[in-house]
C-alpha cells in the first residue's frame, strides 16, 4: 500500500468496509451461489493446473527419460568405436609379449605383423612399436634412421598410410621424451591421448593416439604399442545426431575437450575455456568419477533453454573416460504439454459458466424455503429466550426434504417447550439443595424429575455425589471446620461428635494417632535429653582423658628420641674405639716385626764385628812385624855405611808407619769392642720390645673383644629403642585420633543435647491427652538420678589408669 496516496488509502478501506458488510446481509442462497460457484471455479482452476501440470511433468519426464536411454545408446556406440583401436593395440602388445617370453621374435616379424594389423584396421592412420633401448634389440648405429630404426640405431618400427600405401619410418629417439610410453610405463594400462589436430596427405584430420603397455609375465617393462586413429568417422557420426527439431549430440573427453559437435569450429576446444559455462567444472568431475549429470542452460545457437544429459563412458580397462552429451530445447519437448494445458483452460471455462448457470436456476427455490425456515426458527428463538410467550410454526406444504424438514422442526420444538418446562422445575429443586450444601448440610437430595436424559443423569450424579460426599467426608461439613480450627490451634484434644462419615472417623483416628505420636515424641525427646546428658559428660571426661594421653606419649617419645639419638652416638664411638683399637693392634705388630729385624740386624753386626776384630788383629800382627823387620833393615842400614843411608831412611818410614798402623788398630779395636757392647746392648732392649709387644698383642685383642660385645649390644639397644620409638610414635598418632573423635563426639553431643531439647520444648508447646503421664515424669525424675550419678563414669577410671602408666614410664 506504499504507493497510494493518503486519499487512495481511506477510499480502499471504506470499499472494503463496504464490501464486508454487503456480504453479511446476503441471503443463505446468495452465500451458497456464491460458495459453490468459487468451489466450482476452485475446483476447474485446480484440475485445469492439476492436469496441465502432470501432463507437463509427464511430457518432461518422458523426454527426460528419452534423451538419457538415447544418450545411452550413442555412448555405448561411440565406445565401441574407439575400443576398436584400444582391442588392435592391445592385442599387438600381447603378440610382442609372446615373442618374448617364446624367445621368438625378429625386427621381420614384428613389422610384418604391425603392417598385417594396421591395413585391416581401416579407423587406424598408423601404428607403432616404441621399444626400450638394448630390450629385445641391441641399439644398431649403422642402421639409424632406416628400416624401423630411429636416429640412435634403436628398433622403434613407425608404419602410417599415405596415398594407399604403408610407410615404415623410425620413431622419434628417446631423449625426446614420449608421452604414449611414459604414461602406460606409470600406469601399466592403455593410455589415450587428449584429440588434435594432424595434417595428412594435405588435409586436416582430428585424431588420437592409443597406447599400450607391453609388460611380461614377470612385471617387465619392454616398451609400448601405439596406433593413431581418425575420429572423422565418429564426429560425423556425432554430428548426424538430431532430436527433436534443433537438439544435437556432442563428445567430450575427461578434461573438457571437445571431441565432437554439429559446429566443427569448438572441435579441440575446451569447455573449461568458456567463462558462460558454469557447468563446466561439474561435468569434467562427473566424467572422471564416471557418473552421468544432467543440467539446464541457455545453448547459444538457439538462443533458448535447454535440457543437457551427459553420459559418460569407460575406454576399456585405461581408466580413461570420455562421455557423450545430448541437449533438446525445452520448448520443443514441452510443445504437447502446453498445447494440452491450453486444451485444459478452455474446457475448464466452458464447464465453469454451465455449471454456474444450472446452480442459478437451482437457489431461488431453495432461498424461498431458507426464508420460511429463518422466520420459524427466529420466532422460535424469541420464545426461547423469553421474549415470545409463543412461537409461530412453519408452514412448507411439499413432500421434498424442505417439507419434512419443516415437519421435523414443528415437532421438535413442540418437545423441546415441554422439556423446557420440566428442566425449569428441576433447575428450581437443584438451587434449594445446593443452598442447603452451601450450609455444610448433606441430608438433602434432589426429587423432581425430568425428560431431559441429560438432566436426569446431572441429577442422578449430583445426589450420588451428595451421599458420596456424606458418606465419605460428613454429612455435617461445619464439624469438621471446627475440628481444623482446633487443630490449626494445635489443640489435639477436641474429637468430632453429632455428626458421620469416613472422614469424621478418620479425623478422630488422626487425632488419636496425632496425640499417642506427641506422647511418643515427648517420651523420646526427654529420653534423648537424658542420653545427651550422659554422653556429652562421658564425651567431655574422655576428651579430656585423651588430650592428657596424648600430652604424656608426646613427651615419652621425645624422650625415646633422646635416648636412641644417645645410643647411637655411643654406637658410633665404640664403632670408632674398635677401629683405633684395630689401628693400635696393627701398629703393635709392625713393631714386633721391626723388633724382631732389629735384633737379627744386632746379631748381624755382631758377626761383623766378630770379622772386624780379627781383621784387626791379623793388622796388628802385621804392624808388629813390620816394626820388627824396619829395625833390623836399620841395623843392616847402619852396618852397611854410607851405602846403607837410604835404606835406613825407608826402613824409617816404614817403622813410623808400622806404629801408626798399630795406633789405628788399637783405636780401631777399641771402636769396635764399645760398638760389640752396644750392639749386645740393642739387642737385650729389642728381645725386651718383642716380648712387650706381644704383651701389647694380647692385650689389644682381648680389648677388642670387649669392645665387638659392646658395639653388638649397643646394636641390639638401638634397635630396641628403635622398636619402641616406633610404637610410640604410633600410639602418640592413634591417641591423638583418639583426642580429635572425642572432640567431635562431644560436638555431636552438644547437636544432640540441643535437639532433644528443641523436640521437649515443641512438644510441650501442644495440647494433647496425656501430656502429664507418669510416664513423662518418670522420665524426668530418671534425668535428675543420672545427673546424680554423673561421678561414677567409667572414664575417670581409665584417666586414673593412664596416668599410672605415665608414672611407670617416668620411672623407666
Amino acid at each position: 500500500m506504499d504507493f497510494l496516496s493518503k486519499n487512495d488509502t481511506i477510499l480502499v478501506n471504506i470499499e472494503t468496509k463496504e464490501g464486508e458488510f454487503m456480504f453479511s446481509n446476503w441471503t443463505f442462497a446468495k452465500k451458497l451461489l456464491l460458495s459453490v460457484l468459487s468451489v466450482v471455479l476452485l475446483s476447474s482452476v485446480i484440475s485445469i493446473f492439476l492436469i496441465s501440470s502432470n501432463t507437463y511433468s509427464s511430457s518432461e519426464k518422458s523426454s527426460k527419460k528419452y534423451i538419457d536411454t538415447l544418450a545411452n545408446k550413442y555412448a555405448f556406440e561411440s565406445k565401441q568405436d574407439l575400443e576398436k583401436a584400444l582391442t588392435s593395440v592391445s592385442s599387438l602388445a600381447s603378440v610382442i609379449k609372446q615373442m618374448y617370453e617364446n624367445n621368438s621374435y625378429s625386427k621381420e616379424l614384428i613389422t610384418s605383423i604391425t603392417k598385417d594389423m594396421l591395413v585391416n584396421a581401416d579407423f587406424a592412420l598408423a601404428m607403432a612399436v616404441d621399444l626400450d633401448s638394448n630390450i629385445l634389440f641391441e641399439n644398431d648405429l649403422s642402421s639409424a634412421s632406416t628400416n624401423g630404426h630411429d636416429k640412435e640405431g634403436r628398433f622403434a618400427p613407425y608404419l602410417y598410410k599415405s596415398n594407399s600405401k604403408i610407410i615404415l619410418e623410425g620413431l622419434t629417439t628417446v631423449s625426446e621424451g614420449r608421452e604414449w610410453v611414459d604414461v602406460p610405463r606409470q600406469t601399466q594400462k592403455v593410455y589415450v591421448t587428449e584429440p588434435y589436430n594432424y595434417e595428412v596427405d594435405g588435409k586436416n584430420i582430428l585424431m588420437v593416439t592409443v597406447s599400450a603397455p607391453i609388460i611380461t609375465s614377470k612385471n617387465k617393462f619392454l616398451g609400448a604399442t601405439t596406433i593413431d586413429i581418425s575420429l572423422d568417422s565418429l564426429v560425423k557420426k556425432i554430428g548426424k545426431i538430431k532430436i527433436f527439431e534443433t537438439g544435437y549430440g556432442f563428445l567430450l573427453s575427461d578434461k573438457g575437450t571437445i571431441v565432437g559437435h554439429p559446429d566443427k569450429t569448438v572441435l579441440t576446444k575446451n569447455i573449461s575455456d568458456n567463462k558462460d559455462y558454469k557447468q563446466a567444472e561439474d561435468i569434467i568431475k562427473s566424467i572422471n568419477e564416471n557418473k552421468a549429470f544432467n543440467y539446464e542452460r541457455k545453448t547459444p545457437t538457439t538462443n533458448t533453454y535447454s535440457y543437457y544429459h551427459i553420459e559418460p563412458f569407460e575406454l576399456g580397462k585405461s581408466d580413461v573416460k570420455w562421455a557423450l552429451g545430448l541437449t533438446m530445447p525445452k520448448d520443443e519437448y514441452l510443445k504437447d504439454a502446453n498445447d494440452m494445458q491450453l486444451f485444459s483452460i478452455i474446457i475448464g471455462i466452458v464447464s465453469f459458466i454451465v455449471v454456474a448457470f444450472v446452480i442459478l436456476i437451482g437457489t431461488r427455490t431453495l432461498s424461498k424455503n431458507l426464508t420460511t425456515i429463518t422466520n420459524g426458527l427466529e420466532s422460535f428463538f424469541k420464545y426461547l429466550n423469553k421474549e415470545n410467550k409463543e412461537h409461530t410454526k412453519i408452514e412448507i406444504n411439499s413432500n421434498d426434504e424442505f417439507g419434512k424438514m419443516s415437519k421435523m422442526i414443528n415437532d421438535n420444538i413442540n418437545q423441546t417447550q415441554e422439556l423446557i418446562e420440566q428442566d425449569n422445575k428441576l433447575i428450581q429443586n437443584v438451587k434449594e439443595v445446593v443452598t442447603q450444601v452451601k450450609n455444610g448440610h448433606l441430608k438433602h437430595r434432589i426429587n423432581t424429575s425430568t425428560q431431559n436424559q441429560s438432566l436426569e443423569e446431572l441429577k442422578v450424579i449430583f445426589n450420588e455425589m451428595i451421599e458420596a460426599i456424606s458418606t465419605n467426608i460428613s454429612d455435617d461439613l461445619n464439624k469438621i471446620e471446627e475440628a481444623l480450627s482446633k487443630y490449626q490451634k494445635l489443640d489435639f484434644t477436641y474429637r468430632i461428635k453429632d455428626a458421620s462419615g469416613k472422614t469424621v472417623d478418620g479425623f478422630n483416628a488422626l487425632a488419636n494417632i496425632i496425640n499417642e505420636m506427641l506422647i511418643e515424641n515427648k517420651t523420646n525427646g526427654l529420653t534423648l535429653q537424658d542420653s545427651a546428658n550422659i554422653l556429652l559428660s562421658n564425651v567431655g571426661t574422655l576428651s579430656q582423658s585423651s588430650n592428657e594421653a596424648a600430652a604424656s606419649i608426646e613427651e615419652t617419645a621425645a624422650a625415646i628420641e633422646e635416648i636412641t639419638a644417645n645410643i647411637k652416638h655411643n654406637n658410633e664411638n665404640v664403632l670408632k674405639m674398635a677401629q683405633n683399637a684395630n689401628t693400635l693392634k696393627n701398629s703393635a705388630t709392625e713393631g714386633e716385626t721391626l723388633a724382631s729385624q732389629t735384633t737379627i740386624a744386632m746379631d748381624e753386626i755382631n758377626t761383623q764385628v766378630t770379622s772386624i776384630n780379627d781383621a784387626i788383629t791379623v793388622i796388628d800382627q802385621i804392624a808388629f812385624q813390620t816394626n820388627i823387620l824396619s829395625l833390623n833393615a836399620a841395623v843392616e842400614a847402619a852396618t852397611a855405611g854410607e851405602l846403607g843411608k837410604g835404606f835406613a831412611v825407608v826402613a824409617g818410614e816404614v817403622r813410623n808407619l808400622a806404629s801408626r798402623s798399630a795406633q789405628a788398630a788399637k783405636e780401631i779395636k777399641s771402636i769396635v769392642e764399645n760398638a760389640t757392647v752396644k750392639a749386645n746392648n740393642g739387642k737385650d732392649i729389642s728381645d725386651k720390645m718383642i716380648h712387650g709387644y706381644k704383651n701389647l698383642n694380647e692385650n689389644v685383642a682381648k680389648t677388642l673383644e670387649l669392645i665387638d660385645d659392646i658395639s653388638n649390644a649397643s646394636k641390639e639397644q638401638s634397635t630396641g629403642i628403635t622398636q619402641i620409638n616406633d610404637a610410640v610414635n604410633m600410639l602418640d598418632r592413634q591417641t591423638q585420633q583418639n583426642a580429635s573423635i572425642a572432640n567431635d563426639t562431644k560436638d555431636i553431643a552438644n547437636q544432640t543435647q540441643i535437639i532433644a531439647n528443641e523436640i521437649v520444648e515443641e512438644t510441650n508447646k501442644k495440647e494433647f491427652l496425656g501430656k502429664e503421664s507418669t510416664k513423662a515424669k518418670k522420665i524426668e525424675n530418671s534425668i535428675i538420678d543420672t545427673k546424680s550419678k554423673k561421678d561414677n563414669n567409667p572414664l575417670k577410671k581409665q584417666k586414673i589408669i593412664n596416668s599410672n602408666k605415665n608414672e611407670d614410664w617416668e620411672s623407666f
